[in-house]
């Protein structure tokens, strides 16, 4: 085993790219921080971190940076991410990741899954509603399988990243790279369970609705001022 000291940095060093989003994946923030400790990984991969011992660094420097404005911040995520799957809701959405879980950070984005046997209907439905956005084919081998995976960006009050699957895979259980349990993930319904229970004061209906009626004069602003309607094509 690694000595601990050395774990420790190491984690912390990831978290630290991450945190400051010079680096977005684990896999590639841990062996970046391991290179700058000179620690040879090759040989030895349990001897770095884990993805939630990195993770937890992560919460860590959000606590203390972010103090207590990180609630209201997840909570705000969490609005815009039911304001964005009821849009959305013939694609049974669910929401994953740190807006779920509730481990957000600056920068995080909105992770939504989305399932759905055609794209060009997923981008058929993103243009009707005005949103703008981006298609990435992302290729991924493991354990000697090559597979690609659909990733629609979308810029809007936050950054979200839909993933596509096919409509049969909706009650798959996907598991988490963090903790290799099933990812949390919640419906519609369960995200407005999770809001109400969470915030009791909370009137949810008139906050969504405050959140469109801010991004539709938003919107009327960029259009005035022709800043609307360079959209990315559907011809990936």
């Amino acid at each position: 085993m690694a000595d601990e000291r050395i774990r420790r940095q190491l984690a912390f060093l990831a978290a630290q790219m991450m945190y400051l989003q010079t680096e977005t994946e684990y896999f590639t923030a841990k062996r970046k921080a391991a290179k700058q400790l000179g620690v040879e990984y090759r040989h030895r991969p349990g001897d770095l971190p884990s993805n939630k011992e990195i993770r937890d660094q992560i919460q860590a420097m959000a606590r203390i940076h972010e103090g207590p404005k990180r609630l209201e911040h997840l909570r705000d995520m969490r609005l815009d991410a039911l304001r964005l799957m009821r849009l959305l809701a013939r694609f049974r959405p669910r929401l994953i990741g740190s807006v779920r879980t509730g481990h957000v950070r600056k920068g995080s984005d909105i992770d939504i899954h989305i399932f759905c046997d055609s794209q060009a209907l997923v981008t058929d439905t993103l243009d009707e509603l005005g949103l703008q956005y981006e298609v990435e084919h992302r290729r991924i081998i493991k354990y000697g399988e090559e597979r690609t995976f659909t990733h629609i960006h979308i810029h809007d009050n936050h950054n979200y990243e839909l993933t596509l699957y096919p409509e049969d895979k909706v009650h798959y259980v996907f598991k988490s790279s963090i903790t290799g349990k099933a990812i949390e993930r919640a419906s519609i319904a369960e995200l407005e369970a999770l809001l109400r229970e969470e915030n009791p004061e909370l009137n949810l209906e008139a906050e969504v609705e405050r959140l469109e009626d801010h991004i539709d004069r938003f919107k009327r602003l960029q259009i005035e001022r022709g800043g609307v309607g360079c959209y990315v094509g559907r011809g990936w």
